[in-house]
């Protein structure tokens, strides 16, 4: 009986010594994005540079129109997290259909990338909508969590900001089609708990 005692307790502490090097193996191997995950994160990069574009042109037909957007950030201040100084973001191209120069503005979801000064990137699915503020500008936002890279599981919220008149105007301006807009951008990444 003693014997078997003494084999049932050599057991367990060969089983403990066992699962305390799989557990200390598993958390030297855990992937880096679920580490940054724990940190908290707050960085806001602001008046950036937005491009979107059409291919083919959007003109007063309605057609399937491939849409890419991106913004260039050179000025992000980051408040909590690992420091970045610079962004792109860029999402697309997107098939959006029935879209017309009237109507430049089509959301939806889909994926946006963002690359940073560091070589790292963040991935973030998004659902965009977009919001008429007081008459005079546009504001499309871009919200999702970070799925893949830097800062994973925090929020990116990405804004960009449009003349509504400038919107209004698109097809008169353009007789021959909008193969682009521009407009003043914000991104924001978050995860404070």
């Amino acid at each position: 009986m003693s014997t078997w005692t003494e084999g049932a307790g050599t057991l367990a502490r060969r089983m403990g010594v066992w699962l305390s090097k799989s557990l200390f193996c598993a958390a030297l191997v855990a992937p880096t994005s679920a580490v940054l995950a724990a940190e908290p994160v707050i960085v806001i990069c602001e008046l950036g540079t937005s491009t979107r574009t059409f291919s083919p042109a959007a003109t007063t037909t309605p057609q399937d129109i491939d849409v890419t957007t991106s913004s260039e950030f050179s000025n992000c201040l980051t408040v909590l997290g690992q420091p970045t100084l610079k962004g792109n973001v860029t999402t697309g191209p997107y098939e959006r259909t029935g879209l017309t120069c009237s109507n430049p503005l089509a959301t939806g979801s889909g994926e946006a990338t963002i690359t940073w000064n560091t070589g790292e990137f963040s991935k973030f699915d998004y659902t965009s909508v977009d919001v008429n503020v007081a008459g005079a500008a546009t504001v499309v936002t871009y919200a999702g969590t970070v799925l893949h890279g830097k800062y994973y599981g925090s929020t990116a919220t990405w804004t960009i900001t449009y003349t509504t008149a400038l919107l209004n105007l698109a097809c008169t301006l353009n007789p021959a089609g909008v193969s682009s807009l521009g407009g003043i951008a914000q991104l924001t990444i978050t995860r404070v708990l």
